[in-house]
């Protein structure tokens, strides 16, 4: 059985995940086709990403899966590709049939992550790398080039750990 304190994280995390994302939907530009297919490729990878496990511990174990979201996030900053994560991550979820608290907190937590992290990208100045579109950021652009893959893989790597 799952205790209170456990059940608690995992709703602070999905909370926050519901939450990061709408500000993305509201925020962030609106995802095109091109995006869509591009977050949903490296999803497709991220979901293949997931069989490759490896184990910590005895009860604990990781996955790669998370390398292709970065790729989503930074060719698709948007929307798109937190859609495509949380797909990709509750399929593989779903075929390693893991306790429905555990999915729930994968999902929400790779959510939550994807999204901090491309709002990040964004703020920074981050741009889909699709195509140079004015405007698309949340940010003035002046900021130096060089820091904003920087601040994205920080961001995300914060929200993973």
């Amino acid at each position: 059985m799952t205790s209170n304190r456990v059940r608690r994280v995992v709703e602070v995390v999905a909370v926050g995940a519901i939450v990061a994302t709408a500000a993305l939907v509201a925020l962030g530009p609106v995802p095109e086709k091109q995006h869509w297919f591009a977050a949903g490729f490296f999803a497709a990878f991220g979901l293949l990403a997931a069989g490759l496990t490896y184990r910590t511990s005895r009860e604990t174990g990781g996955t790669i899966g998370f390398l292709p979201f970065l790729s989503a996030a930074t060719i698709a900053p948007n929307f798109a590709s937190v859609v495509a994560v949380v797909v990709a991550v509750l399929g593989g979820e779903l075929i390693a049939r893991k306790a429905p608290i555990k999915t729930v907190f994968n999902v929400a937590q790779q959510a939550f992550a994807q999204s901090l992290a491309i709002s990040c990208y964004l703020i920074v100045g981050g741009r889909s790398i699709l195509k140079d579109v004015p405007g698309e950021t949340l940010a003035d652009p002046s900021v130096i080039d060089a820091q904003k893959p920087l601040a994205f893989a920080a961001a995300f790597a914060v929200m993973v750990v």
